[in-house]
């Protein structure tokens, strides 16, 4: 097991799209084919996904994604779920070399939140510096 990431702040009635590991890793001969990750969803375990191209060698690391902003990694997510995500790395397909180094690994949750009540404002401004209000 890579990590735990708890407490996300993926809000309540949010959408979940797709998750991305960013991982920053270099090993010995490590190959996109023979390294794998998955997630867990607190009662499932993803299918392994391989990384997206081959490590480069210890002491040079190269920072992977994998999984992408709509890939749901086959699994069903709620906010709850999405921010108590696991996250592993799965050496049981193992092709290529046999050590890895982790400089970090962390995680990227596209969402939309839950789009429902009404904002009234009757005197005063509203102050968006960044973002977009949908009506």
């Amino acid at each position: 097991k890579l990590n735990d990431f708890n407490n996300l702040a993926v809000p309540a009635g949010a959408t979940i799209l797709g998750i991305e590991l960013l991982i920053d890793m270099a090993g010995g001969s490590l190959t996109k084919g023979g390294t794998y990750f998955k997630v867990n969803n607190g009662t499932s375990d993803s299918s392994a996904k391989a990384a997206n191209e081959n490590f480069t060698s210890f002491p040079t690391f190269s920072n992977m994604t994998v999984g992408g902003s709509e890939d749901l990694w086959g699994l069903s997510w709620t906010p709850t779920t999405a921010n108590d995500i696991t996250a592993k790395w799965d050496v049981s397909f193992d092709l290529g070399g046999t050590t890895a180094y982790f400089d970090h690994v962390r995680i990227r949750i596209t969402f939309t939140e839950s789009v429902g009540g009404k904002i009234t404002l009757s005197s005063g401004r509203i102050v968006i510096p960044q973002g977009k209000i949908i009506l």
